[in-house]
């Protein structure tokens, strides 16, 4: 009989369950391209789509938010631009992430952002040792499941 119940509730919180709205911003970051920080954002926004429970903002549609708002590009550096950017994008929630690659390991470090308020939600790291294929296809998945 416990099985039962425990069943219906978690069936219930399913069919209860509210989506959450949020933006990722490009990643920044040192001694990578940028055409690979853009392409390593992309793929953290599909990740965040696979989660099925987030609506994640479109890119086109971030970009022109952020430049009607005097923004030349959907990235940041800072956590002051990072925060004015969220709420600016009318969002529930931001992500925003810096990678470096320090000698053969890249370094990512993530913060989800409340847009109401500015609030941190949540910061994680990661670290990945292998190319920067992998942490396009792994480390981004990773990252997702960390900070969400």
């Amino acid at each position: 009989m416990r099985k039962i119940y425990i069943i219906i509730f978690v069936l219930l919180s399913f069919a209860f369950a509210e989506d959450h709205s949020i933006a990722v911003l490009d990643f920044s970051g040192e001694e990578i391209h940028a055409d690979e920080l853009k392409s390593l954002s992309a793929q953290f926004r599909i990740e965040l789509l696979k989660m099925d429970t987030l609506r994640v903002l479109d890119y086109d549609d971030m970009k022109s938010i952020l430049e009607v708002s005097g923004y030349d590009s959907p990235s940041c550096n800072t956590m002051t631009c990072s925060v004015i950017s969220s709420m600016l994008l009318d969002q529930e929630w931001m992500v925003a992430a810096h990678i470096a690659k320090i000698g053969e390991v890249y370094v990512i470090e993530a913060h989800l952002f409340n847009s109401e308020n500015g609030r941190v939600l949540n910061v994680v790291t990661y670290d990945h040792e292998l190319s920067i294929e992998g942490l396009r296809t792994r480390g981004m998945h990773n990252v997702a499941e960390l900070l969400m």
